[in-house]
């Protein structure tokens, strides 16, 4: 394993333990942004479809692991995800703020489309519709921790050499 994938294997397990352990008790108005999905939309950016999808894969089956039930729901979505996220910085200037604030924002929407549509098709009754809830402050969320985690990566990838997709 080189130092590159050491280190982003690092992030992702911070990551995960950050979204199960931490997170949980840090819930303002029952909202937590959703760490995982930012770090495989940005890694989407930062590397492209195939490289965030491949974040995706991983992140999501360890999701998939700590959740126990559903298994490759969170790495259908995750790797989604990932895949959206290269998919865009092949069409927009990545390296403005607002880009992986929207790509968040957007990808915490269409992240909850792909969760109602694989359960639905299983023929899992969905709790709610995908507009109700939470789902726009943490889709806000989401685009706040997509500025900080995007900074934290981009400086990452220049330490390890790495140069964008």
């Amino acid at each position: 394993m080189n130092r590159g994938t050491a280190a982003h294997a690092a992030l992702a397990l911070a990551a995960l333990i950050l979204q199960s352990v931490v997170f949980p008790h840090l819930q303002v108005a029952h909202v937590r942004p959703d760490l995982l999905l930012v770090l495989c939309v940005l890694s989407g950016l930062a590397h492209g479809p195939r490289g965030g999808a491949v974040t995706g894969f991983w992140v999501g089956l360890g999701q998939d692991l700590l959740a126990g039930r559903f298994l490759g729901l969170f790495i259908l979505s995750k790797v989604t995800m990932g895949a959206f996220g290269g998919f865009a910085a092949q069409r927009v200037y990545r390296d403005r703020l607002v880009v992986p604030a929207l790509a968040c924002l957007v990808g915490t929407i269409l992240q909850r489309l792909v969760i109602i549509a694989v359960m639905q098709t299983a023929g899992i009754r969905a709790v709610a519709s995908p507009w109700q809830g939470a789902l726009w402050a943490e889709a806000l969320l989401n685009g706040l921790a997509g500025i900080v985690l995007f900074n934290v990566l981009t400086r990452l990838d220049r330490r390890l050499g790495h140069a964008s997709a």
